[in-house]
């Protein structure tokens, strides 16, 4: 049997979770830049971070993935 897709997700201790089961790391990234706009409108910053979902499990980024999250916002920031 096949293993179960890899899916991304947000959440965070005071803001939770967003809800979603992204299919790339790309997309969670971008929920989680628009929660930080969000949360920056009314002064303050989300506590959102990104994690993978294998299956049941659930794991933080590799120092790799985390670094791929920061340039594609990099990215999406400088093209606005």
């Amino acid at each position: 049997m096949a293993p179960p897709p890899v899916r991304f997700t947000t959440q965070g201790p005071v803001r939770g979770p967003c809800s979603h089961k992204h299919k790339n790391l790309e997309s969670a990234a971008d929920c989680l830049g628009e929660d930080e706009a969000l949360c920056f409108t009314r002064g303050k910053h989300t506590d959102r971070e990104i994690f993978v979902l294998e299956g049941p499990s659930r794991r933080k980024l590799t120092p790799a993935e985390a670094q791929a999250v920061q340039e594609h916002l990099r990215r999406q920031s400088a093209g606005r």
